[in-house]
């Protein structure tokens, strides 16, 4: 799972997931076997307080921030589908309904640092900062959601170069949600475009080969 140098982002912010493993298929397969809202076995919420239709109203006068756009809390969880796009078939990754919760918080290189288990299976550690969220990448902390989220701001990551667009509405199974924003990477980096709506968080993954959408969601 991986960069092409090793370095991976987390697969809710559409990166970790590509790399799991992916492949072309004649049969044109489809991978998901199905959400299971509500559930609360498997690490899939399903607690009182869970979206499972949610409708985000229009964001306001205020600006986006990254922190708005992923909100970061222990025992938040988001609960995605993800399905292989037609001729392509996921050969490692979860499929179907899947669950990404942020599990713990602790210090790491003097900051506070949110633990989150992914779809893939790895856990990563996020932080806000200054400049938005980010992920601690080799043993130093890279911007992944970055200021100012306005149309055609661009920043560098490892590998990738990263631009906001929008704000966009987006229909999933979670819900109806206005004023979301979406995060595409540069054709060179072959990585996923990510759209997170405020108050939310991920709402949908678009890559070649799979497409993940938000099922339901609990935020602390």
């Amino acid at each position: 799972m991986g960069y092409r140098n090793g370095v991976h982002f987390v697969a809710l912010f559409g990166v970790a997931l590509a790399a799991c493993g992916s492949s072309a298929s004649g049969d044109g397969g489809n991978a998901s076997a199905g959400g299971v809202s509500g559930s609360s076995a498997g690490g899939v919420s399903g607690s009182s307080a869970e979206t499972s239709a949610g409708t985000s109203g229009a964001a306001g006068s205020q600006p986006v921030t990254p922190s708005d756009l992923f909100p970061l809390a222990v025992g938040d969880v988001w609960n995605f589908t993800t399905t292989a796009n037609p001729g392509m078939t996921l050969t490692t990754c979860k499929t179907g309904m899947v669950a990404n919760t942020t599990t713990s918080s602790d210090m790491q290189l003097g900051r506070v640092a949110f633990e989150n288990t992914t779809y893939c299976g790895a856990m990563t550690s996020l932080s806000l900062s200054d400049q938005g969220i980010d992920q601690l990448l080799s043993g130093q902390w890279v911007t992944i959601l970055k200021s100012p989220v306005e149309e055609g701001a661009s920043w560098v990551a490892p590998e990738a170069t990263f631009t906001w667009h929008g704000p966009v509405h987006v229909q999933v199974p979670a819900g109806s949600f206005d004023g979301c924003w979406t995060r595409s990477a540069d054709a060179a980096s072959a990585l996923p475009n990510v759209t997170y709506c405020p108050g939310v968080g991920t709402v949908e993954i678009d890559e070649l080969t799979y497409t993940t959408v938000l099922t339901s969601y609990s935020l602390k």
